[in-house]
């Protein structure tokens, strides 16, 4: 179906009674929402002309190439000291109705204020995920190997740029990170069992995921992609092997508790294969 014209200006909610349309520039069309340049455009042209505002870049799924309709804007903006509340002030009134908003309480866990934001002409699922910085950009959020290539919109003092992982380090992260899971992961695999033979499934469930399947994955992420060790279940499809993905799926959605056990016996197996293949890699 073509787009049905419309005269609007800003990003607005279309008018009741149209639904399933959203507006983009100034056209309705049906059953696409604000796309994801769009809203990015928006935050860039609330900041770019301020001059407490000196940078901004996309990173999430662009920075890594894997963006697609979907996609979430992930954007992040650097701002002088103490111009954090006017960034998120001037966005906020740029993305025009905000259908939900969220501000992570503080000192966050990265250290810097971060918003949430759906807004209504963009619908569900692009959502507005904006990190303000204070003073410069924090290197950890342009190492290339983790979080991909920065697409930078502007940046007013050159600083914007990614840097190597400094492997060094991030081998003695992982080093720790494998010798500790080498206690804890049997150490608390009978948690699992005992649940299930007391009959707590949900229980048991709980136990299997948080404690056996997820320091699973991560060891085989130290195995294949040691720089994304701690991504949890995040683009395994990428960043494993096909055959591992997918042996990480199935152990995943367990259909009752017969198939727990049985996952969770296989998951035991596998985890002491990886750390064996990591072992003998180290030599």
């Amino acid at each position: 179906m073509r787009p049905t014209e419309r005269k609007y200006s800003g990003l607005h909610r279309p008018p009741r009674g149209w639904v399933g349309e959203y507006l983009i520039g100034g056209i309705v069309s049906v059953e696409v929402g604000v796309d994801r340049e769009s809203l990015m455009r928006l935050v860039v042209g609330a900041l770019e002309g301020e001059e407490w505002a000196r940078g901004v870049w996309e990173g999430g799924s662009v920075a890594f190439g894997r963006a697609d309709a979907w996609s979430d804007l992930d954007a992040v903006a650097v701002v002088r000291k103490g111009a954090v509340e006017q960034a998120f002030a001037a966005v906020e009134a740029a993305l025009g109705e905000v259908e939900l908003a969220y501000r992570l309480p503080e000192p966050t866990w990265h250290g810097h204020a971060q918003a949430f934001y759906r807004v209504a002409a963009a619908g569900p699922f692009r959502m507005v995920d904006l990190v303000v910085m204070q003073g410069e950009p924090d290197a950890r959020f342009l190492v290339r190997e983790r979080h991909g290539e920065p697409a930078v919109a502007f940046d007013k003092d050159g600083v914007i740029v990614a840097r190597p992982l400094d492997w060094a380090a991030h081998r003695e992260i992982v080093s720790r990170r494998v010798e500790a899971m080498r206690t804890t992961f049997p150490l608390f695999q009978p948690l699992v069992e005992k649940e299930l033979r007391r009959g707590r499934d949900m229980d048991a469930l709980s136990f299997y995921h948080g404690l056996c399947l997820r320091p699973l994955v991560e060891l085989l992420r130290v195995r294949y992609v040691p720089e994304r060790h701690d991504y949890g279940l995040r683009y395994l499809d990428e960043d494993l092997p096909q055959g591992e993905a997918e042996r990480v799926r199935r152990l995943a959605f367990v259909g009752d508790p017969d198939a727990l056990a049985a996952c969770h016996r296989e998951a035991q197996e596998v985890f002491a294969a990886t750390l064996a293949a990591i072992d003998s890699r180290r030599g």
